[in-house]
């Protein structure tokens, strides 16, 4: 009964989360102002300088190659690796792999901030993300998106809320 309810929450989460990015996408599509999901701190001087951490792909797709931003981040136990960061079309995509290693279940919904910083470590924005519930030692994949072009940033900062 109580994985049954478990179930059903998450079911119910995941939908809700299909939802909102359906709405989300068709809200920016019949939109000519970008509709942020970051807070924004209004430098966005990556779109005004050589974009050194950036490879364009044929697609035009723009891969993040710091290797700094790549390193494996620790936080409160949780383990960040596999870190991607794409931007295509004004929607710039962070991917990366999370390990529980708290040593307990973290049983509710874990909100982080990701700041994104130069590399003088100045703020050009931040976005919110959750991570869902974690078993010790289990791996989840962990998705952050704004709807502006950061793809040339030098590394990442997390933190939990």
């Amino acid at each position: 009964m109580k994985n049954e309810s478990k179930k059903i929450g998450l079911i119910l989460l995941a939908v809700a989360v299909v939802i909102l990015i359906v709405v989300v996408f068709f809200v920016r599509r019949n939109s000519d102002v970008p509709n942020n999901t970051s807070t924004d701190t209004g430098n966005t001087n990556t779109n005004n300088q050589d974009e050194q951490y950036v490879q364009v792909l044929e697609d035009n797709t723009k891969v993040n190659i710091s290797d700094k931003l790549k390193e494996t981040k620790n936080v409160n136990g949780l383990q960040f690796s596999n870190i991607q960061l794409t931007s295509k079309s004004n929607q710039t995509e962070l991917l990366a792999d999370v390990v529980n290693n708290t040593g307990k279940d973290i049983e509710d919904l874990t909100f982080v901030t990701v700041q994104f910083v130069d590399e003088n470590g100045q703020q050009i924005t931040t976005a919110d993300g959750m991570i869902e519930p974690l078993k010790v030692g289990q791996t989840v994949q962990f998705i952050v998106s704004t709807t502006l072009d950061y793809a040339n940033v030098y590394d990442i900062n997390i933190t939990m809320k």
